[in-house]
């Protein structure tokens, strides 16, 4: 080696190694925060809750404060709307037609109820005759309250909730008065009217904390979120927002206005975990990072009839494993086994409470995680080492003048920070990531491919050189995975607020390094220029078994990418074997290593040092592959934020032992395959 590149190579490295001591060290105060991070709430949804104890004749009273004993701190409770106030008996809904026909069938309410409280006349027919009358017609409602608690919802927040364009009036009814809605029934059943204070009441006297659960609806006022958050935070005691449907409440023009009332009423934000909601990254904006990350078995998976065991395994695990702080449950209406349901939910909530404790985990208010994030100085230093590492890929195939190198360094780090300083911190963040996950397990690609210098003899020689290899290549994708999460730890990050973006890339690009190295060790002729070797692969002819050989990789291929990432058009989801396996592995390991590592990865990587010691080039290629997708799959799970940075690295440590162990009990089997094939070969031949 010459002494320029020589020193060039040098300095690169020294500047990788830089930057994974300064991501290591960015590391710690993310662990810290982690280890702090440990009060967990377990709610109940109250409306399911209080179905349930009905139904099993139990006091609603009784029934939740027996709850909050187990460990279920807290209560959800959704708005209640015009329907299920009906329902409840509170109000009583009809249309104007029905209101109609009932004053002229009652002689003593229709002179009362022929006035409006505006002095309109309130016809039955279609008002003809008179500018100032209404027609009851099927398009109109009418409420009529029927208790203390319907009457002041009523007459709080009814003319709040609806919308300018919706007319109100009111007409005397009995001892109270009936309100008309210019709306027919089918969209007056479906409007919210708020937190129902008995509820929260309720709430309060079983010792229990509120998950209020809001909802969005077209043409939704400032007036209207503030009355509404302010009802749903009277009565003392804490409170998350956990908001239903598919979208924030406010959303999308009045998102900031929610989160500035739910700060005015120190009200935290409830995430809900695999259920994007529109205005969610506003929300967590607005609010600065107060936020509860949310966990939900849903009322469909539920009645699957899960066992307690599994949703208990869920729900510990989404605390351990993703930084899930609260535990939204639902009661269990199917008997699993011989035991009366009573007893078997009593089981499920204890057990999930004493799970949580015994996982080191306490009960109560999750609170929010404390804020981390480097500046963006550390940050352009861990960039400097991201455009070193690609450096070194460029330099290890043909030689990069120091000065140039500084050059581009320097580029590098500008660029970055030109691009935060304009604004775009979080997108500069995700670039840098994307380039460390791609770029580092590159890295680890012309460690695997390099020839010997000198053939080891032997099993014991090769698996020992294998051995080695591994745990190098291993320690640049792991530099790779601490510098991607150095480059994205702040509290929206870790939160999934914001998010890592290029999975899908990031575990395809760097076959293509693969591919490069392989040319380069294995199929550029020593002299032949970059334009030549080209050009002389492109005139070679292509065989049957090559094209074979192509639609196998493209397959394999396929189903990879389809395993990639959090989301797909295509499902492809673990056989019932590997969910077994996985299951066992959670049961007795501290972090379940990941399958494509210690099962594939791994192992192919020891093989293919094999493969190389044996002198199967042929085969090399495709193996070498398989050894990629355990490097690419360690950088991918440092990608994984939510997860606790310590769990992370024990993870990767179990997978690379367990991945070793797999690799030199198979390794042997496939290099004596080959030998075995290759003599058969040159015999027939």
């Amino acid at each position: 080696m010459k002494k320029g590149r020589s020193i060039t190579r040098s300095a690169l490295t020294l500047i990788v190694l830089f930057s994974t001591v300064l991501a290591a060290a960015m590391a710690l105060p993310r662990h810290r925060a982690e280890a702090k991070y440990r009060e967990v709430a377990v709610c109940i949804d109250f409306r399911e809750g209080l179905a349930f104890a009905r139904r099993m004749g139990i006091p609603p009273d009784r029934y939740f404060a027996d709850l909050a004993k187990l460990g279920v701190g807290w209560l959800a409770i959704e708005e209640d709307t015009l329907r299920t106030l009906a329902e409840a008996g509170d109000i009583w809904l009809m249309s104007g037609s029905e209101f109609a026909a009932l004053v002229a069938g009652d002689a003593e309410v229709a002179p009362r109820a022929a006035v409006a409280a505006d002095g309109a006349a309130v016809a039955g027919g279609n008002g003809d005759g008179n500018p100032h009358a209404w027609s009851l017609e099927a398009w109109t409602t009418v409420v009529v309250p029927m208790t203390e608690e319907g009457a002041a919802l009523l007459a709080s927040r009814l003319h709040v909730r609806l919308h300018p364009s919706v007319d109100v009036r009111t007409v005397p009814w009995n001892d109270t008065q009936a309100y008309i809605i210019s709306l027919p029934m089918g969209e007056a059943g479906p409007v919210n009217l708020g937190i129902r204070p008995s509820s929260i009441a309720l709430a309060s006297r079983v010792g229990m904390d509120v998950v209020v659960r809001f909802s969005n609806w077209p043409g939704i006022s400032e007036k209207w979120i503030d009355t509404a958050v302010r009802e749903a935070a009277a009565g003392g005691g804490r409170r998350i927002a956990v908001f239903s449907g598919t979208e924030i409440m406010g959303y999308p023009a009045l998102v900031r206005h929610t989160a500035r009332a739910l700060a005015s009423h120190d009200i935290a934000y409830g995430d809900i975990e695999f259920s994007p909601q529109a205005g969610a990254a506003e929300i967590i904006a607005g609010l600065g990072g107060d936020f509860v990350r949310v966990h939900s078995i849903s009322r469909a998976e539920v009645d699957k009839g899960l066992s307690v065991d599994t949703m208990v395994e869920r729900y510990v695990r989404a605390a351990r494993e993703r930084n899930i702080r609260l535990m939204y449950t639902r009661p269990l209406n199917r008997q699993l086994d011989s035991r009366q349901l009573e007893e078997l939910n009593r089981e499920f909530f204890s057990k999930l409470s004493e799970s949580l404790v015994d996982a080191g985990f306490g009960l109560g208010h999750p609170g929010s995680l404390d804020r981390i994030g480097a500046g963006l100085l550390p940050a352009a230093g861990l960039v400097l080492g991201i455009a070193a590492a690609g450096l070194l890929i460029v330099d290890l195939m043909c030689a990069v003048p120091l000065a140039i190198a500084a050059g581009l360094l320097a580029v590098a780090a500008a660029g970055f920070a030109g691009l935060w300083a304009m604004g775009y911190e979080v997108l500069s963040r995700q670039a840098a990531a994307l380039a460390a996950a791609v770029l580092f397990p590159s890295l680890s690609a012309f460690v695997l491919l390099k020839p010997f210098d000198e053939t080891p003899q032997g099993f014991a020689g090769w698996a020992w050189a294998a051995l080695k290899r591994l745990v190098v290549a291993s320690a640049c994708s792991v530099s790779g995975g601490l510098v991607l999460a150095a480059c994205i730890t702040t509290s929206a990050f870790m939160l999934k607020a914001n998010q890592f973006l290029g999975v899908k890339l990031m575990h395809v690009a760097p076959f293509a390094t693969l591919l490069l190295a392989y040319w380069h060790y294995y199929v550029r002729r020593p002299g032949e220029s970059w334009l030549r070797s080209i050009v002389r692969i492109a005139n070679s002819p292509v065989l049957l078994w090559h094209a074979a050989a192509a639609a196998v990789i493209a397959a394999l291929g396929l189903v990879y990418i389809v395993r990639t990432g959090n989301t797909s058009s295509i499902s492809l989801l673990p056989s019932s074997a590997e969910q077994a396996m996985r299951a066992i592995l959670e049961r007795v390991l501290p972090a379940r290593p990941r399958t494509k590592e210690f099962l594939i990865g791994h192992p192919a990587f020891i093989a293919s040092i094999g493969l190389l010691a044996a002198g199967g080039t042929a085969l090399l290629l495709p193996a070498s592959a398989l050894a990629m997708i355990g490097q690419v799959s360690i950088v991918n799970t440092f990608a994984h934020l939510h997860t606790p940075i310590g769990l992370t690295l024990v993870r990767v440590a179990l997978g690379l032992a367990l991945g070793a162990a797999v690799g030199l009990v198979a390794a042997p089997m496939v290099v004596w395959a080959y030998r075995l094939a290759n003599r058969s070969l040159r015999s027939a031949g």
